[in-house]
């Protein structure tokens, strides 16, 4: 094949590779090459007649959970123009707004007479591998969490179950029109929201199934609106507009007031016990997607779910945390950090997935989809 076909073909050939390949020439130090991906990951100015030492600047490749610049001498293609075969780094490449995870290999092309001619790199977006890394993470800590939890769990509701089958005798020896059985009922009521919220608890880790069923979401909105309105006081409006008929969705029906509750509780505190809350329901299509959290959600119809407030907002930093288990923004003696954890746990467990929407200043709105039910 003559020269010139065959360096074109190998040209096509590198242009549609989905890594990016990127060849600078020692001897000017400039660019000689760089395919498709390479120019979407970097930049079209990285073909510009720069300098080596310029370019690296224009990359903006900081130390991965850091801000500091990547050191300049150790760009794999810069050690490679110095004869290293496989340099490797990772490095976080930071490209106008947009920041990507990228593994970086390098080696030299050399002459016949052994010297180094061209470095050539390949840079791969790692940000799909890194994502399955942290899914793994949190799944190995939430096992732990798991393991630990339960055990405490267990014996709690142990301690519930004797405390309220005292409750109950005290209540059958005692007049109903006394005093003390009016405070027993209190406790009793108390005891057995322990027990329900021990039941939640073990539900989130899966200790008791869940149970999923074709239920009336909008129905379930509509039942328990006094009580949410009650649970916001009187300095919040809770304004429900027309929510949509036939919106069914295949999810277990108690946890529904659990997760209202939840994102209505964290609401209040947003707005600091005024403002305006406003909760909505309809049924929209959604593209093929995956979640942060590395679920796989199919292109279909889902049930839409949004409690939307006009509170402080959440900070960006904030939003990749707040659904960890544990993590709060709350004095500790005013919160476990559990309760978005547990609806986001539900909602994924149901095939559903749930996106947080924010502007400091302004307010913040949860976007639940839950799968339709046929």
């Amino acid at each position: 094949m003559p020269a010139e076909p065959a360096l074109l073909s190998m040209t096509r050939l590198l242009d549609d590779l989905p890594i990016g390949v990127f060849v600078i020439e020692k001897e000017s130090g400039t660019p000689f090459y760089a395919n498709k991906t390479a120019l979407a990951l970097l930049g079209r100015q990285v073909m510009a007649d720069a300098p080596t030492e310029e370019l690296t600047q224009e990359y903006q490749a900081y130390i991965p959970g850091t801000d500091e610049i990547f050191p300049g001498d150790q760009q794999p293609i810069l050690r490679a123009l110095r004869g290293e075969r496989g340099a490797e780094a990772e490095m976080m490449l930071r490209r106008e707004t947009k920041n990507t995870p990228i593994r970086v290999v390098a080696s030299p092309i050399l002459d016949e007479g052994g010297e180094v001619r061209f470095a050539v790199s390949t840079f791969d977006d790692i940000t799909a591998q890194r994502a399955i890394e942290d899914r793994i993470r949190q799944l190995h800590k939430m096992e732990a969490l798991g393991q630990v939890t339960a055990g405490v769990a267990h014996n709690f509701n142990n301690l519930l179950a004797i405390i309220l089958n005292f409750i109950e005798f005290a209540l059958e020896t005692l007049p109903k029109d006394s005093s003390q059985h009016d405070d027993l009922t209190q406790a009793q009521a108390a005891a057995e929201r322990g027990a329900e919220l021990v039941s939640n608890l073990m539900s989130y880790l899966r200790q008791r199934p869940l149970r999923f069923e074709r239920m009336d979401v909008s129905a379930a909105i509509g039942s328990a609106r006094e009580l949410l309105q009650s649970l916001l006081g009187p300095g919040i409006t809770m304004e429900v507009p027309a929510l949509a008929e036939g919106a069914w969705a295949r999810f277990d029906n108690g946890e529904m007031l659990n997760i209202l509750v939840n994102l209505v509780a964290n609401a209040r505190e947003a707005m600091k016990n005024q403002g305006r809350l406003v909760i909505s329901v309809g049924i929209i299509d959604r593209d093929a997607t995956v979640t942060p959290t590395g679920l796989e959600l199919p292109a279909g119809p889902f049930v839409h779910l949004s409690v939307a407030d006009i509170g402080e907002g959440i900070s960006e930093d904030v939003q990749k945390r707040i659904f960890d288990p544990f993590f709060t923004t709350k004095d500790p003696t005013k919160g476990t950090g559990l309760g978005l954890s547990t609806v986001l746990g539900t909602i994924e467990a149901a095939g559903g997935c749930v996106e947080v929407e924010s502007v400091a200043g302004e307010g913040t709105t949860f976007h639940i989809y839950l799968p339709v039910a046929e």
